[in-house]
């Protein structure tokens, strides 16, 4: 959008002296929106050209009066003109700045984005302050491989995103989603500039983002939920019988991966979600890290029989990544399990067996301490096996 700029002198009678003369104002209008200055000059009303904006009269005062509004219409003019080659968003206030010496300079990409998750990593959950430690480091290993270290926050320009998500897609093992949310950071970062007025547009606001196809989520049938019960003790290693204990735990509770991180073994100053309940069982009860919202639920018999394994009832919950890997294993190792199977899928496979009961939507909600759009958006997927079931009396 072009900036667009008006600069006004007028009296303010309503501030008429003993000596009947008047203050002379600037007044400064950006896009719409104004900031006044006074410009410590005082002359009586009838001396006043409001149409040629200039004071009346050829005497020294009054021609030395019109060459200092001269300059100060001038400086205005420059130094508006100097903030729209900086590309920078501006403002009225920002404009009297600049005209007085006082503008705030153009912090780098990197600086912003400093700026920006230093501000946030205290309003947000641990874990998204990690991740957005994690694409602070990723954009500064970018911008040094490009030798663009000190890149200033106005220089990022679309094309630049664009470049930073084929360098993304086309260095490492990320994945799409993932090259998504780097870009995505950045965005955020501009958006925090164009907040903090050193950026006239966020340049990546409609940035299109590759497609990602939604392949994994499906939940676990019942006899799929079985097979991997009854195979856990044969699968080889402690650590892969620890992720099939991790899966079975959130299919039985609905937990996330970061609220089960609760349960971690080697945690020991991790909250505990265990509390009794109104019926002398135990109960989970908390909050969901991403959400904030409260969940409440009994502790399923499937769920005890996994605490039961370990001491304490601390769970050895991996990083996600190893834990994602492990699952991999898993689902190579158990006969009749989804080829992709993630952390996530305990999650949908708690809400699609309370769907199954016949638990409405706002039960699942509040046990799952999501909203009642979310359980029918993301979690109530139809399944393969529900048509077959469905179709069987046909065959």
């Amino acid at each position: 959008m072009r900036n667009r700029m008006k600069v006004l002198l007028w009296l303010r009678i309503n501030k008429l002296n003993s000596r009947g003369e008047c203050p002379l104002m600037l007044r400064l209008t950006v896009n719409g929106t104004r900031v006044e200055s006074s410009t410590d000059i005082l002359i009586p009303p009838s001396r006043w050209n409001a149409k040629r904006q200039e004071i009346i009269g050829r005497d020294a005062e009054a021609s030395a009066f019109n060459d200092r509004l001269t300059v100060l219409k001038s400086r205005a003019v420059n130094a508006f003109w100097d903030l729209d080659r900086k590309d920078v968003r501006i403002t009225p206030q920002l404009l009297k700045n600049a005209m007085t010496g006082e503008v705030k300079p153009v912090p780098s990409l990197l600086k912003l984005a400093q700026e920006f998750v230093e501000e946030r990593s205290g309003e947000r959950a641990k874990s998204t302050a990690i991740r957005y430690g994690t694409a602070l480091r990723v954009l500064t290993d970018y911008l040094h491989k490009q030798r663009k270290p000190g890149l200033l926050c106005n220089e990022f320009t679309h094309e630049m995103g664009k470049q930073y998500m084929k360098w993304l897609r086309s260095s490492g093992s990320r994945g799409t989603a993932y090259c998504s949310k780097l870009v995505r950071f950045v965005s955020q970062v501009l958006a925090h500039g164009h907040r903090q007025d050193h950026l006239r547009n966020n340049v990546l606001e409609y940035f299109e983002y590759p497609k990602v196809e939604r392949t994994g989520g499906r939940p676990l049938t019942p006899e799929q939920l079985a097979t991997l019960e009854e195979w856990r003790d044969r699968l080889p290693t402690a650590g892969i019988r620890a992720a099939a204990d991790v899966l079975l735990f959130g299919c039985y509770t609905g937990l996330a991966y970061v609220d089960m991180l609760a349960f971690r073994a080697n945690d020991p100053t991790a909250p505990s979600h265990l509390a009794p309940g109104p019926d002398g069982t135990r109960w989970l009860k908390g909050k969901r890290i991403k959400t904030g919202r409260p969940f409440r639920l009994p502790l399923l018999p499937g769920a005890s029989r996994v605490l039961e394994r370990y001491e304490a009832g601390k769970l050895p919950v991996p990083p996600n990544t190893k834990l994602n890997l492990r699952l991999k294993m898993v689902a190579d190792l158990v006969p009749g399990l989804p080829a992709k199977l993630t952390s996530h899928v305990g999650r949908h496979t708690f809400v699609y067996l309370i769907g199954q009961v016949g638990m409405s939507d706002k039960l699942q909600a509040h046990v799952t301490g999501d909203t009642e759009t979310v359980i029918r958006k993301s979690y109530q997927a139809t399944l393969d096996s529900e048509l077959m079931l469905a179709f069987r009396p046909l065959f």
